[in-house]
């Protein structure tokens, strides 16, 4: 039962710092690392591996993870910017105005008489807890 336990909590805690991370854009750079990765294996194949790197970070030969992930970061981007601007309305309070003077308006007084509306009292002692 205990490692059952430890083994849920260790789940937890992975599924938080994986959210924490995609909700910041790790996602991306993680995706990123290894599509560069991947490039300086691929272009280290025909050329030395300075030239592969300087190729990886040169920005003229994109491979196509790196596209899709510009593509998905430009996407995300766009859905973020579309929804963060909201417009509330409230459509009963436009028209909504005092008219003359706040003195007009005469406050509400408390009435002791209200008390005798309920049908019975509280109770004498105060209930108290079974146990």
């Amino acid at each position: 039962m205990a490692k059952v336990k430890a083994v849920a909590r260790r789940f937890s805690k992975i599924a938080i710092v994986c959210g924490l991370a995609c909700s910041i854009g790790l996602n991306w750079a993680f995706l990123q690392a290894i599509a560069w990765a991947n490039m300086v294996t691929v272009y280290s194949r025909d050329v030395s591996l300075a030239v592969a790197i300087s190729k990886t970070f040169d920005g003229k030969h994109p491979c196509m993870l790196c596209k899709s992930i510009a593509e998905g970061k430009r996407t995300e981007k766009k859905s973020k910017e579309t929804n963060e601007v909201k417009k509330l309305e409230f459509p009963c309070a436009i028209n909504f105005s005092l008219s003359g003077s706040i003195a007009r308006y005469s406050p509400i007084l408390f009435e002791p008489s209200l008390g005798s509306i309920l049908p019975h009292g509280p109770p004498a002692p105060p209930p108290r807890i079974a146990g």
